[in-house]
């Protein structure tokens, strides 16, 4: 059985998880609106929002495996594994 301080804290993170994805929603509609009326098409606008937020991902991923290397094998191995996962690329 959880406890209910347990379930307070459940609550409470799956809210801040919620009210961050609607923030996120938001935003994106606020920037295609706004890019739509630089680009004057919706579809240019949708597709560089769409392409920021995939980038942001993958940057933000990237960033954490690199981090997670560094502090398994140590910073030289880690830059001679990115400099050989380049080369083989």
């Amino acid at each position: 059985m959880i406890r209910s301080t347990s379930r307070f804290v459940l609550a409470g993170a799956a809210a801040c998880f919620f009210l961050s994805g609607a923030a996120g929603l938001a935003y994106e509609v606020v920037w295609a609106r706004l890019l739509s009326l630089a680009f004057g098409h919706t579809v240019y606008a949708v597709t560089t929002v769409l392409a920021a937020y995939m980038g942001g991902l993958a940057l933000g991923s990237l960033l954490l495996v690199m981090s997670y290397l560094a502090q398994l094998y140590g910073p030289l191995q880690t830059v001679g594994k990115q400099i050989v996962a380049q080369q083989g690329s």
